[in-house]
């Protein structure tokens, strides 16, 4: 049996997910079987497509039949992005297997499918070892949005699927994307790259030029809100806009990580509980369709800043 094969005893059509991270290792995929089911997909979709979910679409979906889009996608817990820096952390020797992957799983199951090598649902820990195995260096989150997926090589199945998710971590011969099965389990999809054409390198943000960039986003969009009497819509936005100015650094990142990245990033975070908040109409509220496209545009820079910053913030790597 090839080192990255599945176990005999794994059923073709589905996989169990096991609730214990040590069941994510590699060398523990053999007892994964007896522990809890979380969901149940399947491990082999037709025609490409990812596996299909018994359970609820992930949060950041974009929503069906287009239409603009200001935010789609939350920075609240970017999947994506903390493997993008683990994974980075782990292949360049900052952090230990362990470490990386302990973070990564926290209290949730992930599996993971089309890992080359592979032709069913794999744990996580084998997505580590197969990335150090294909010699990759680092990956990189990606959030693509429609009209913009910049950072993701041209290969249909991994454009849509970040289109999709609105997240991807992206190497130079693997990316993957992850899609939520509810709030303890997680599906990730893996793309190979290899043949894929080159991306262009990425602009590499300066932290404190995107800090800069979010101050004058909020400012802006601030002013443009107080205009529009959002607080009559939903009264914690100005709230949550006065509250920025305290500095909070966002957890679960490696020790020496950017402090300033740390502190974007909280930012980010805050910014898109704004954002949610900001376009939900508040109930019994009488919004017009003017008023709410006034509102779109005053906020859509605010959503454009907010994602370029989480970007450059889970990005960061030491100069070396």
């Amino acid at each position: 049996m090839p080192p990255n094969a599945p176990p005999a005893n794994m059923s073709r059509t589905r996989s169990r997910l096991a609730t214990s991270p040590a069941a994510n290792r590699p060398e523990a995929i053999n007892q994964s079987n007896q522990a809890g089911t979380f969901r149940v997909w399947h491990a082999k979709a037709p025609s490409g497509r990812r596996p299909t979910p018994a359970g609820p679409l992930p949060v950041g979906r974009a929503p069906a039949g287009g239409g603009a889009v200001v935010a789609s996608f939350t920075v609240h817990d970017i999947a994506a992005g903390r493997f993008a820096v683990w994974s980075t952390a782990w292949l360049t020797g900052r952090s230990s297997y362990d470490e990386a992957l302990d973070v990564l799983l926290g209290e949730t199951a992930h599996r993971v499918v089309g890992l080359p090598g592979t032709d069913e649902a794999v744990p996580l820990g084998w997505a580590l070892s197969a990335l150090r195995g294909l010699g990759e260096q680092r990956l990189r989150l990606v959030l693509p949005v429609p009209g913009d997926t910049r950072g993701l090589p041209a290969v249909p199945e991994l454009v849509a699927l970040g289109l999709e998710a609105g997240q991807a971590a992206v190497g130079s011969r693997l990316a993957l994307v992850p899609e939520a099965l509810g709030p303890e389990a997680v599906s990730w999809t893996a793309v190979s790259l290899d043949g894929a054409p080159p991306v262009a390198p990425p602009v590499e943000g300066n932290l404190r030029a995107v800090s800069g960039a979010l101050d004058l986003a909020v400012g802006d969009s601030a002013r443009t809100l107080a205009s529009l009497d959002l607080a009559r819509w939903n009264p914690e936005v100005p709230g949550l806009l006065a509250g920025l100015a305290r500095t909070v650094h966002a957890p679960g990142l490696p020790a020496d990580h950017d402090p300033v990245a740390l502190s974007v990033l909280g930012r980010a975070q805050r910014l898109s509980q704004v954002l949610d908040l900001a376009m939900a109409d508040a109930p019994g509220a009488a919004v017009t369709t003017a008023q709410a496209a006034a509102r779109d545009e005053a906020l859509r820079p605010l959503a454009t800043a907010v994602r370029e910053a989480t970007v450059a913030a889970y990005n960061w790597v030491p100069r070396g």
